[in-house]
């Protein structure tokens, strides 16, 4: 299976609660970035790609998360730019990460794992 294909799948089942999806297109859209392939053809894939980065950066991996927005957005193709969630590409790509926002997220993730929830 294809990266694309596997994001379609990913994409198109992503609201079912079947154990035959395993990942995410989020998580997809990261192998993607990995292997260096883009998918603008498939509307969902920036905001995918967006999630992915936004979750590398609430891990507090900010130079990664910058890396892969840099690397990304220096490939947007022409019209791209007014898609919803490209503005949120170009702040990551700069470095302009919601760290109040991250910071209260890791927060609440340590007092889960303190409570014994899994959070993997």
């Amino acid at each position: 299976m294809t990266l694309k294909s596997a994001f379609d799948r990913a994409f198109n089942h992503r609201s079912m609660t079947s154990m035959d999806v395993l990942e995410s297109p989020e998580t997809v859209a990261l192998r993607m970035l990995d292997s260096e392939e883009t998918y603008w053809e498939h509307y969902g894939w920036l905001e995918a790609c967006t999630l992915a980065i936004y979750s590398i950066a609430s891990s507090g991996d900010y130079a990664t998360a910058q890396a892969y927005a840099q690397w990304l957005y220096a490939r947007l193709p022409k019209g791209a730019d007014r898609m919803p969630c490209s503005k949120t590409l170009v702040e990551y790509a700069q470095g302009d990460f919601p760290y109040d926002e991250l910071i209260r997220f890791r927060c609440m993730l340590n007092v889960m794992e303190a409570d014994g929830i899994d959070v993997s």
